[in-house]
């Protein structure tokens, strides 16, 4: 025992070299960047009348106004100071729910992943995908591509399904908009 919290709780150090990753999770968003309709992570400001761009705007500008806390982020943040991360290769992987629209994408050091089952409708209009399946995101164990393939892997031609080697984080396609990318864009979506 290294130290104790004050709710009585033993603290134990490891050095960050030995830390293969660290995965956080929450039900809300962590940042504005994960909203649905943030369309580029490069940028800091959400570009309203160009992302807006679909049949039902107002609700997404209304979700736009109370979704994403940066104090979720700062303190997922704050787990491993940015100096460390700097030091060692750590992958770091965040987990997020509430949004019903898939995302992955990296931001600052940080994977950010949401893989939503979705409401009927919602995979109906192909806003998420049809073939709800979980997402495998870390392996501790060396595998074989082949023992490791999703659902959609035939359908993909094997391009969404990659291994890490064992070091753990199972990369995925890189996912903004679904329902732009994958589920035939505005077009499909009004016809929907």
């Amino acid at each position: 025992m290294d130290g104790m919290l004050e709710d009585g709780t033993e603290t134990i150090s490891v050095p960050a070299s030995k830390i293969p990753g660290l995965i956080t999770f929450t039900h809300f968003l962590p940042n504005q960047k994960t909203l649905p309709d943030w369309k580029d992570p490069t940028i800091d400001t959400f570009l309203r009348d160009e992302w807006l761009d679909h049949p039902v705007p107002d609700i997404s500008a209304k979700f736009a106004k109370v979704g994403g806390s940066a104090l979720i982020d700062e303190q997922i943040r704050s787990i491993l100071p940015t100096r460390t991360r700097k030091d060692i290769d750590l992958k770091h992987l965040h987990i997020f729910g509430h949004s019903h629209r898939p995302k992955d994408f990296v931001h600052e050091g940080i994977r950010y992943i949401h893989n939503p089952l979705g409401k009927p409708a919602e995979r109906e209009m192909d806003m998420v995908s049809r073939k709800v399946d979980f997402q495998l995101v870390w392996s501790c164990a060396k595998a074989k591509n082949s023992d490791l393939l999703r659902s959609d892997e035939e359908d993909s031609g094997g391009q969404n399904m990659s291994y890490s080697g064992g070091k753990g984080e199972i990369p995925g396609s890189r996912i903004i908009r679904f329902w732009e990318e994958e589920g035939g864009g505005k077009k499909l979506l009004l016809e929907r």
